[in-house]
């Protein structure tokens, strides 16, 4: 049989389990395919994660020792065991204490704390009813690797186990844990940890908690709306301290942004300092907008002044390709010269994503 039968929902019938799942899985349009996590994933769809970023946080014990807490939360796990297994709703509602096996007495270890769901009555493997918290050990080595994980289950954090130790700290545990979203929502992201594979559809939004962007996919790339300015997104440096002693061609000490351009987006680099001429004043001084690689893009050339000041305004707009790029503002003088920087007249470099 081909169609699932019955259908949910149909009066006067009885419904199996699965057919609730692939609701709910249709529900976070995850595609009927092979899910198999066997190793630690932190992209991916939208049927496998937390419900909320406070759901199933792992952290130290009060007073370190060698457990770790999980809190309580709700999660989605997707069956990885048949294509069309469909998802499980995981719920904890106390905070669990999971308990760290010993350490290693010559290398460390990485353990997983994972979420996972059994589920023998289904026709599935094992011969367990239940959903539970528990640690996956990782086997020591001089390069600890992640074990590899358990069917239908969720990775929700990393515990390194030094060598001999006695007890685990925060600075041992990484969250791994990634948020559901349902079709039409928004995924919360990170750059790395963008949905990938057959998770992803033309329409696809998420938000970067890293980068502050959101972004839509258009089938073959993440990008703002077309025709839409994206803005600065924390493209910007600033300085509010005077530089002295400028004078051979250097680096603006502070004035450097290196970030992710998009395919195919105009971006406008523009800069502000005023500088003051230290020796002669009819010396010129100049400031560049250049790349990573001291590439001049744009220059601002006036003559300097003993007295008072120049304003310097370079600007411009480039289509630098995808990937990472580097903009900076340099200086350079035939005598030496001075930034003139503070909290009211920062010298500044902006980056702005200003459309298609």
């Amino acid at each position: 049989m081909t169609v699932e039968d019955p259908p949910f929902v149909l009066q006067s019938d009885a419904h199996p389990a699965k057919v609730f799942r692939h609701l709910v899985q249709a529900l976070f349009g995850s595609p009927v395919a092979s899910h198999t996590p066997t190793a630690v994933v932190t992209t991916g769809g939208g049927g496998n994660g937390v419900a909320g970023a406070a759901d199933l946080v792992v952290t130290a014990n009060g007073t370190p020792n060698m457990t770790v807490n999980v809190s309580s939360g709700l999660a989605f796990v997707r069956g990885s065991e048949a294509a069309d297994q469909g998802i499980y709703a995981f719920h904890n509602d106390a905070t669990v204490n999971l308990a760290i096996g010993t350490a290693n007495g010559s290398n460390p270890r990485d353990d997983i704390i994972v979420a996972q769901v059994r589920d023998a009555g289904g026709g599935y493997s094992g011969a367990s009813n239940d959903a539970r918290l528990f640690v996956v050990a990782g086997t020591p080595a001089a390069v600890p690797a992640d074990p590899t994980l358990p069917v239908n289950c969720i990775a929700l954090a990393r515990v390194r186990v030094g060598t001999s130790v006695t007890s685990i700290v925060t600075g041992n545990i990484t969250d791994l844990r990634r948020r559901a979203y349902t079709v039409g929502g928004r995924a919360i992201v990170t750059s790395t940890t963008r949905p990938t594979g057959a998770a992803l559809f033309d329409g696809l939004e998420i938000y970067e908690t890293d980068t502050d962007q959101a972004l839509t996919h258009d089938g073959a790339n993440f990008l703002p709306p077309d025709n839409v300015a994206a803005g600065a997104q924390g493209r910007y440096a600033q300085v509010v301290a005077n530089q002295t002693g400028i004078s051979t061609e250097v680096d603006i000490t502070g004035l450097t942004i290196t970030f992710t351009a998009l395919a195919g987006r105009r971006y406008r680099i523009s800069g502000y300092m005023r500088t003051q001429q230290l020796t002669t004043a009819s010396d010129t001084q100049e400031i560049y907008i250049t790349t990573g690689a001291n590439v001049k893009i744009q220059i601002s050339s006036l003559v300097g002044t003993l007295n008072g000041f120049n304003v310097h305004q370079p600007a411009v707009i480039l289509v630098p390709g995808a990937g990472s790029v580097t903009y900076k503002l340099r200086g350079a003088s035939i005598a030496t010269m001075s930034i003139l920087a503070d909290v009211i007249y920062p010298a500044y470099i902006l980056v702005e994503d200003i459309g298609v």
